[in-house]
């Protein structure tokens, strides 16, 4: 039951009705029995997305003084807590304790140790903890890859991206959506657009189906690689799929990009895609094709679209 209640008081940011509730149970109303690990996981969790982390490291503390065993699941929390706020550090000091305390480290602990050192660009000290890992012979498993693979396009080194990309599948490892979408923003991040659309195809091939974040992170690269006639592709997929990306600037920019390329067929295509996926079509998306299609001298066209406008009463 208590932990219910600071599970839910948690998730609603009611931090210190939970710690009050927490704490009068240790101090003897409820059974002390009741106070358990999880618990001060969860509430450190909490206070952790909430942005307080000197409440998450002294909350995990405290279980040292009234006597709750702090396994690997306390740990744990406590890493992803810290690292998110960019105290590498402190997290390198209670990793150290947390060996010393006799408490081994798992994957999950790695894999968030990992994700972390990325976050703070700690190459060397994310490499030292990958090596850790492989000498106590655990193995990596397809987040590890992900979080290795991203951490190393952060750092422009396509190279050992691909490498580890090509070992993940030699492991019998199957690439998960995220595994193909890293592959592709990082080439996407490096101009190397061709490299990108390969992924892509790859991925469809192992019938990994692209999510938001594919579209989100394909179809602006293919623009500043001026491949028009494949962002066109890629965007009638996406519709096909009715898939809609979680940023909207990526039809503005299909749309400016499709123009200047003379293509106001497939600029068209745009608005048609953004009223079929239901994302909200605004002024300044009609104006873009309303201009293009005045210097093109294709009048008719324009004056539809500012019917349009006026009949949709977005202007």
């Amino acid at each position: 039951t208590t932990l219910k209640i600071v599970q839910i008081l948690g998730r609603y940011s009611k931090l210190n009705h939970a710690r009050c509730i927490l704490f009068n149970d240790t101090r003897g109303g409820v059974s002390r029995a009741a106070v358990t690990e999880d618990a001060f996981v969860s509430l450190i969790d909490s206070y952790g997305r909430a942005g307080i982390v000197q409440e998450s490291v002294k909350l995990f503390k405290k279980m040292k003084e009234l006597g709750l065993d702090r396994t690997v699941k306390s740990y744990d929390a406590l890493f992803k807590v810290i690292l998110r706020r960019g105290r590498y550090m402190m997290a390198k000091r209670y990793y150290n304790a947390m060996l010393l305390e006799g408490v081994d480290p798992t994957r999950h602990t790695f894999n968030i140790l990992l994700w972390g050192m990325f976050l703070s660009l700690r190459l060397d000290t994310a490499v030292r903890f990958y090596e850790d890992m492989k000498s106590r012979g655990i193995l990596p498993d397809v987040v590890t890859y992900n979080t290795l693979i991203n951490g190393y396009f952060r750092f422009k080194k396509v190279d050992e991206a691909e490498k580890l990309f090509v070992e993940m599948k030699g492991r019998d490892i199957v690439p998960n959506v995220i595994s193909f979408t890293t592959m592709l923003k990082g080439y996407v991040a490096a101009g190397q657009i061709d490299d990108a659309l390969k992924v892509f195809e790859e991925m469809k091939g192992c019938g990994v189906k692209p999510n938001a974040v594919t579209f989100s992170t394909l179809l602006p690269g293919l623009c500043d690689a001026e491949k028009m006639a494949e962002a066109r592709d890629v965007l009638g997929e996406m519709v096909e799929r009715y898939i809609a990306p979680k940023d909207n600037a990526v039809f503005m920019k299909l749309m400016s990009c499709q123009c200047k390329a003379g293509d106001l067929d497939a600029a068209g295509d745009v608005l048609k895609a953004m009223i079929r996926l239901s994302i909200p079509t605004e002024a300044g998306h009609y104006g873009v094709l309303i201009e293009n299609f005045c210097k093109a001298n294709l009048y008719d066209k324009a004056e539809k679209l500012l019917d349009k406008l006026i009949e949709k009463e977005i202007v």
